[in-house]
């Protein structure tokens, strides 16, 4: 067993390769049973697993899964290895370490703490969305322990002996932003497809690029309405409107928004 947790009259039992669920609603340890044996769904480490508002969340070789009413794989969204970008490229269930941040709802995932140059993921409860976090923006470059929570903040220890809180202050970053592969629910359909609006706040340095029918999101040939080419603008949030140079019959769109090697503002939205 690595590790036990409850959450809702359960007990959840975390070994390597299975995920046990008990049900310890009975005051008398006699009447718990087994409501779940899960294949794939254990753990590696006790710090793969942290307790959220909505539930369990833990990390293993094959993804990211949450429990509240049922076992959802919420990774989905991402390759599950390609090679350089995937969940098993990032994650090593050995030294994975899984936390929760209350003040955001955000979950935090390190790839592997035994190494000072890893790269994991911020997981959005809200949104279900992620964000690619490396040492260059996010994580610490250091070997590091595994999660704690102290109040609301979200904390690690360094191998220099530093405890550290993860900081949730926004700060100007270098960003990219793209969206899934728009089919507009029939995928096997042409359409006419013409523009693109996009409602942005403090976008200074982002290019909106696209890509058409799965191909890379790398084509500019795209004009704004305000500023005359691909460029996002700066200032209060507003809606632009970006054309296409001709109307484009294509079964789908894919967008993709980027500052390149330049950061964006701060409270870029």
């Amino acid at each position: 067993i690595i590790k036990l947790e409850e959450f809702q009259d359960r007990l959840f039992i975390f070994k390597k390769n299975k995920l046990f669920i008990l049900d310890i609603s009975n005051p008398s340890d006699f009447e718990w049973r087994i409501i779940g044996e899960f294949d794939n769904r254990g753990i590696s480490n006790p710090g793969a697993v942290a307790k959220s508002g909505v539930g369990l969340i833990w990390a293993n070789e094959y993804g990211l899964f949450g429990f509240s009413d049922g076992i959802q794989k919420l990774s989905v969204a991402i390759d599950d290895k390609n090679g350089t970008d995937g969940w098993a490229d990032k994650i090593n269930a050995d030294n994975v370490q899984v936390g929760y941040m209350p003040i955001k709802n955000q979950i935090v995932v390190i790839g592997t703490a035994a190494t000072t140059s890893s790269a994991g993921y911020l997981y959005d409860i809200t949104t279900s969305s992620f964000v690619n976090l490396t040492v260059n923006n996010s994580l610490l470059g250091s070997t590091v322990t595994n999660f704690v929570r102290f109040e609301q903040e979200l904390c690690i220890m360094g191998s220099n002996g530093t405890l550290y809180k993860f900081d949730t202050t926004a700060a100007a970053n270098r960003v990219i932003v793209q969206t899934k592969e728009f089919d507009f629910g029939l995928p096997s359909v042409d359409k006419r497809i013409y523009g693109v609006y996009i409602t942005y706040k403090d976008a200074d340095n982002v290019v909106l690029t696209y890509g058409f029918n799965g191909a890379a999101v790398t084509s500019t040939a795209i004009s704004g309405a305000v500023t005359g080419d691909n460029t996002l603008g700066d200032g209060a949030i507003s809606t632009e409107k970006f054309t296409f140079n001709a109307s484009q019959t294509k079964k789908s769109v894919q967008f993709k928004l980027s500052s390149g090697s330049s950061d964006t503002e701060t409270d870029f939205e």
